[in-house]
C-alpha cells in the first residue's frame, strides 16, 4: 500500500466516511421495488445508479446542488412502464441519464421485428450479473458497478447491452463504458441515443451549451424558428412546445466529441464527452415548458425520427452476427469559470 492511503487510512477507520457506493431499494409510491446504488465520490458529487432500469442514471448533485432533470412522472418501477403510444408519459422519470434503444429511438412504429415503442425498451430492462467493487487501484480508489443488460425476444433479436460505470474517489466526474453485442445467428440494427437531460437549478435563465458544432438541423418547424436561440436558455413559458436540433459535430484525434452547459448565475457547469462508431451526432432537446423545464444534449447514433423511418434514410447501425460496438462517456463537473475556459479553449469554442 502507498504511503498516502496509509497516511489516510490514519485518520479514516472505515472509508465510507469519504466514499461509499450504497445498495438500497426504495419504498414509495411508484418507485416501489426499484433498487439502486447511491454512490458519493466525496468531491462534492453525489450519483444514483437504477440497477433495475439499465443502470441508467437517476439524481446527480454536486455539493447538494441538482444537475439533473427529474419530470413530474418521478422515478417509477418498470414493472408499470406502459410504453404504448404517449403512455410511456406516466411512468417517465427522466433522471440524469436514460438509454433510448436499442431498437427505436424516437416516434412509436412499426417494422418487420414487430412493434417499436417510444425510445425503445432497454430504459425499462433489469440488469443480470450485477457486479460492485470499491478498492484501491494504484493511487486511485475505484468505485465501478457493472452488468449486463439483455434485449431478446423468441424468433427475434439476440442484444445485449454490458454497462461499466465507474468513479474515483474524489473525483467529481464519472464514465460510462458500454459494448452492445448481437449475440444472434443473424444481422441486426442498432437505434441508440443517450438522453442526459438537465435541470434546474443548474439548468436556468441564462446558461449557455458549448459543443463543437459543424452543421446543426431543426427537427421541428418551431424549433427552425427558434435555431437562434437554441444554445441559450431563457425563462419558462406555459404551454411552451419543445424544440429539437440534430447537430454535426467535430471530434479529437482520439475520436471524441463533447458538449457542456454553464450557468453563469452559479459559475458551475456539466460536460458530456463521448466517443463511439454508433454515435455521430448529438441531439439537442430544450423545453421551456413550465413545469417540464429541461435540457437535453443527447449523443445519438442518427435524428430520432423511429425506427422505420430510420431504415429508409439508412439511418441504422448494423450489427454482424455476435459483432459488437463500443461506446464510452464521461460525465463531469465544470467547478469554476477556469474549468469552464479550458472546455472552451479544448475544443477551440
Amino acid at each position: 500500500m502507498k504511503e498516502a492511503q496509509l497516511q489516510l487510512l490514519r485518520k479514516v477507520g472505515n472509508l465510507e466516511q469519504l466514499f461509499s457506493v450504497r445498495h438500497v431499494e426504495y419504498l414509495d409510491g411508484k418507485e416501489n421495488l426499484v433498487r439502486a446504488f447511491e454512490v458519493n465520490t466525496g468531491g462534492g458529487l453525489e450519483f444514483s445508479v437504477l440497477e433495475n432500469k439499465c443502470l441508467d442514471l437517476y439524481s446527480l448533485r454536486f455539493r447538494g446542488i441538482n444537475c439533473g432533470f427529474i419530470s413530474k412522472a418521478g422515478l417509477s418501477s418498470a414493472y408499470l412502464a406502459d410504453q404504448r403510444g404517449l403512455s410511456y408519459r406516466a411512468t417517465q422519470g427522466c433522471g440524469m441519464l436514460y438509454t433510448a434503444g436499442l431498437a427505436n429511438v424516437g416516434i412509436a412504429c412499426a417494422d418487420e421485428s414487430g412493434e417499436q415503442y417510444y425510445h425503445g425498451c432497454i430504459k425499462n430492462s433489469a440488469t443480470k450479473h450485477t457486479a460492485v467493487t470499491c478498492d484501491w487501484v494504484d493511487r486511485d480508489y475505484v468505485m465501478r458497478i457493472s452488468g449486463q443488460i439483455p434485449e431478446s425476444a423468441f424468433w427475434g433479436r439476440n442484444l445485449v447491452l454490458k454497462r461499466t460505470i465507474q468513479a474515483i474517489g474524489g473525483s467529481s466526474r464519472l464514465t460510462i463504458d458500454d459494448v452492445i453485442e448481437n449475440q444472434n445467428f443473424t444481422p441486426d440494427q442498432l437505434m441508440l441515443l443517450y438522453h442526459f437531460n438537465i435541470g434546474y437549478p443548474l439548468l436556468d435563465e441564462g446558461a449557455v451549451v458549448y459543443a463543437p458544432i459543424v452543421q446543426t438541423t431543426p427537427l421541428s418547424p418551431y424549433a427552425a424558428r427558434e435555431i437562434g436561440s437554441y444554445s441559450t436558455m431563457g425563462a419558462p413559458i406555459d404551454g411552451d412546445d419543445e424544440t429539437v436540433y440534430l447537430h454535426q459535430v467535430r471530434r479529437d484525434d482520439r475520436g471524441f466529441s463533447a458538449a457542456a452547459l454553464w450557468n453563469p448565475k452559479l459559475q458551475l457547469g456539466i460536460y458530456i464527452r463521448f466517443r463511439g462508431e454508433a454515435l455521430k451526432y448529438l441531439v439537442q432537446w430544450k423545453t421551456r415548458r413550465s413545469g417540464d423545464y429541461a435540457m437535453g444534449l443527447l449523443p445519438a447514433s442518427f435524428s430520432p425520427v423511429g425506427r422505420e423511418q430510420a431504415a429508409k434514410e439508412r439511418g441504422l447501425f448494423p450489427l454482424a452476427p455476435f459483432a459488437s460496438t463500443g461506446i464510452q462517456l464521461e460525465i463531469g463537473i465544470l467547478e469554476d469559470e477556469s474549468a469552464r475556459d479550458a472546455f472552451l479553449q479544448e475544443w477551440s469554442l
